[in-house]
């Protein structure tokens, strides 16, 4: 259930109880206001600043290439099939390097899949931040400014 952005300054429990049981109603068919309310589960979003995000990363920066080890088939769900990923050294890449799915990136302890639709770029801490291709101009500006999603 969404709280209302400015709910952080001040929560009408009240309203928020009535919106969780009009909420409850619609999902399962029914609500008992006299019900107390269990919360399973928080989600939050953060922007914000992390320690060593200051500085800019140069855009297609010259790690790709370095950290290119070629390509092999993988599975693309959305064409239900398989098809040829590039592969990627990750530790070779460098804050700024930017590849497009499907691509393959190998690390030391995990390998991170970037489906079709989606490209990763290494952020100013060393992150590997993917997203949907058609939000990039919006991601690049959030990684930019040093202001990254959090999402815990």
């Amino acid at each position: 259930m969404p709280l209302p952005a400015d709910a952080r300054d001040t929560l009408d429990i009240t309203a928020a109880a009535r919106e969780f049981h009009r909420l409850h109603d619609v999902q399962f068919g029914y609500h008992t206001d006299e019900m107390p309310i269990e919360v399973l589960n928080v989600r939050l979003t953060a922007t914000g600043l992390v320690a060593g995000s200051s500085g800019t990363p140069a855009w297609d920066a010259a790690g790709v290439a370095q950290a290119h080890r070629g390509q092999r088939q993988t599975w693309s769900p959305g064409q239900r099939r398989m098809v040829a990923a590039d592969v990627y050294a990750g530790q070779e890449m460098l804050p700024g390097d930017e590849i497009q799915g499907p691509a393959v990136v190998e690390l030391g302890t995990t390998s991170i899949v970037v489906l079709d639709e989606y490209d990763a770029v290494v952020d100013v801490t060393g992150f590997f931040v993917l997203y949907l291709r058609e939000r990039a101009e919006e991601m690049r500006a959030r990684i930019q400014t040093g202001r990254t999603p959090v999402t815990a």
